[in-house]
Order: structure tokens, then sequence, then C-alpha cells
């Protein structure tokens, strides 16, 4: 498959979301016409150089997003950045605004008094010469029209008349600051227009990623980014049924029937905001569900891609009878009576139980790895529970 940007198109006739026929330009000077019957490519000239006759009517050809950029227009379509093309050349415009006007906010103006033109022939900026014919020539001193540009950094000489009683010679030579109300003024203003372009394409503003929030402001920024990538999974996988039977038309010579689901769960947040709504989400009390729910996201985003490790931690969180509490609850709940000896021997000791039971069992991923989990889960705390056992038997003789 290519994908062939709009300008390379020179003619095509859409009905309705499908296209008829296409005409579009390729490499060396050759153009190529698609419709539902033949796939053809002329030269330059519109000479035939090759047709292929479609095994079954379908169009080779669509257009990569199916949603209409408005209803005047039926070739241009929406995509992620469509409403903010316009934010984004007023910022453009203003970077580079900003960018030019910084220079002068930079460095200042020098204003000195005003030195006499090096050039021996200029008066007031006029050069005056009479040529080999007798002819009187006047043009403008080169070095004086210099003079005449304000630049960052430049300096400016100004008439010297220190004969008057209310001028002083700190009055002609001094250093001009330029004001810079603008550039901050500017400056403000990118940053509204960046996090505005930020927010419209991702559905989170990077001002909120830097401040502190509660839970209901996070879930509302989970539910907007997920919008967003909702709207364009559904495009995706649009495209990926198409592609799938126009290789199958190819391959069989008639269309197959083709679903696709790219999933509703997205790696939204960071492992470092995950672990901030973790803790939020135990100060606040909220059930162990959510919070092993939490967890779950931290596992799937720190070990994105790796399956293996994804695995290894669900199953150790599974063994684990104590996985989100700490030494104080702990405590609190052995004296309490809510949980047994064993359990809290496990949790305080789990490290180094796993490590032993690696030692003599292997990889706990793949020990009776053809059972369900919650055998395999049964079975190896059954050698968690007997090494504890072992322990207590040898402090019990040792006393």
């Amino acid at each position: 498959f290519k994908i062939n940007p709009l300008e390379s198109v020179v003619n095509l006739k859409i009905n309705g979301s499908e296209i008829e026929w296409i005409i579009f330009k390729g490499k060396n000077d050759t153009y190529y016409f698609y419709d539902k019957k033949f796939r053809r490519v002329f030269d330059n000239k519109y000479n035939l150089i090759n047709e292929v006759e479609m095994p079954y009517e379908r169009n080779p050809a669509r257009f990569f997003l199916d949603e209409r950029l408005n209803s005047s227009n039926e070739i241009k379509r929406e995509g992620i950045f469509s409403d903010v093309l316009g934010s984004i050349s007023d910022f453009e415009l203003f970077e580079i605004s900003h960018r030019y006007t910084e220079m002068y906010g930079a460095f200042p103006v020098i204003q000195k008094p005003e030195s006499e033109c090096g050039v021996v022939a200029c008066t007031n900026g006029v050069i005056t010469e009479i040529n080999d014919e007798g002819v009187e020539l006047s043009y403008s001193c080169q070095s004086c029209a210099n003079k005449s540009d304000i630049l960052p950094g430049t300096t400016v000489e100004i008439p010297a008349n220190l004969t008057t009683e209310d001028q002083s010679p700190a009055d002609v030579f001094k250093f001009i600051d330029p004001d810079v109300k603008g550039l901050t003024y500017i400056k403000e203003r990118q940053i509204e227009r960046r996090d505005n372009i930020y927010y419209t394409s991702v559905g989170v503003s990077k001002l909120f990623q830097n401040q502190a929030v509660n839970e209901k402001q996070v879930q509302g920024n989970f539910e907007s980014r997920t919008t967003i990538l909702v709207g364009i999974k559904k495009q995706l996988e649009e495209l990926y049924k198409w592609m799938v039977q126009s290789l199958a038309v190819d391959y069989f010579g008639k269309p197959v029937d083709v679903s696709a689901n790219f999933g509703t769960e997205f790696y939204l947040n960071s492992e470092s905001e995950l672990l901030d709504l973790m803790k939020f989400a135990k100060e606040s009390g909220l059930p162990e569900s959510e919070i092993e729910n939490i967890y779950s996201q931290i596992i799937g985003t720190k070990y994105k891609g790796n399956e293996s490790k994804i695995s290894r931690a669900k199953l150790l969180n599974e063994l684990n009878p104590l996985p989100f509490d700490t030494f104080t609850t702990v405590k609190e709940k052995l004296s309490l009576g809510i949980i047994s000896q064993s359990d809290a021997q496990i949790w305080s000791n789990f490290t180094q139980l796993i490590k032993r039971f690696e030692r003599e069992q292997g990889d706990i991923i793949y020990f009776n790895s053809e059972s369900p989990l919650q055998q395999r889960v049964s079975r190896i705390k059954e050698f968690l529970n007997q090494y504890i056992n072992e322990v207590q038997s040898i402090r019990s003789s040792e006393e």
C-alpha cells in the first residue's frame, strides 16, 4: 500500500464515501488511473503503459480518513489537527515576530553626539562631484545612509548643541533601553496558544500536567484524551478492514468479511502520574479493587511491550497476600486479627521467599504453566507457607 498526498491527485469522482475513479501523478512523469474495473498506468503523453483488470469490481484507492472536513469540500478530510490549523498559523506568525523583536529587547540603542562624515565630499549627506565633462553630479552619501537604520545595538548620532543651558553631555550620550512589555505579552500569549493547540489535539493541557490535581480532574483528563483516541481508532479500524479486504480481493478474487477492533484501553498516563494517582487512592481510602486497577495500569505502562515482565508482575501481585499494604497497616491488621501470622510473615519476607522458590523450582512464570492461573497460585503459595513453617520450626528448636 502507498499513501499519496492530495497534491498528486489530478482528478477524481466520489460517490458517497467511495471513490469511483481517480487519476493521480506518480514518479517519472507517470499517471495512474484507478476505477472499479481497471488499474491503468500512462506516460506523460498519456500513452498506456500498463493495464490490470480487477478480479472483482472494487476500486483499490480510498481516502486515508473517512470524515469530511466540511460539507462544501468532498476531498479534504478531517484530521487530528484540523480544528487547530488556524491556531497553528497564528502561533507560527507570532513565534517569528517574537524572535525578530527579541533582538531589539536584548540590546540597547546607544545615543551619542553626531560625528562628521568621513567622506570628504559629503555635505549634509549629499556628495557633489564634477565629472570630466564639467557636469555637476549629486548623490546620497552611503556612509551617512547607513546611519539611518536602527537595529539592535545600533549607535544613533544626534546633533550636539552644548551652548544651550538646557542640554548637558548626559542628555546627548546615553543608553536607550527598549520597552520589553511587548515581548512579555507575546510570550504569555504564545504559551496560551500552544496550550490550546495541545489540549484540542491531545485532550489534556500541558499547564494541567504541572499542577496538583484531584481524582475528578484526573478522571476528566483521562476521559477527554480517551474521546479523541476513540475517534482516531475508529478511523483506523475502517482503514484496516479496507486494507485486508483489498488484499483478499487480489488474492482470492472475491471479498471477505473482515472485522477490526483496536480496543478501548490506552496508555494515557505516565508511570509517575499513575503512582501519584495510586498514592491519592490509598490516602482517600478507595476500595482495594480500585487500587489494584491502578496498579495494573502501572504494570502495563512500565513494561509496555514486554508481556513476560507484565505476566510476572501480575503473578507476584497474586501471590503477595498484602500487595498494597505498608508496615504500619500490616501491623494494625495483625493486632486486630484481620490477617494471619503466616500472611504477615510472607509479606515481610516475600522477596526472599520468591527467590528461594525460583532457585528450587524455576521461574514462577513457567511453573505449572499448563495449569489454570488459580491452581498455579495455590500451588506456589503452598511452597511459600512451607518455607515459613520451616523457619518457625528452626526458631522453635533453637529456643
